[in-house]
């Protein structure tokens, strides 16, 4: 697993494109965790 920033410098892109492609449903967290983080 990758964090943000670790998934942002090796795709090229930025965080915010990230979270568009995750609100679109391209991109999807493996998991939640308890507390709602994406992991």
């Amino acid at each position: 697993m990758y964090t943000i920033g670790e998934l942002t410098e090796l795709a090229g892109v930025t965080r915010k494109t990230l979270r568009h492609c995750e609100k679109i449903g391209l991109l999807q967290p493996q998991a939640l965790s308890e507390a709602d983080y994406r992991v």
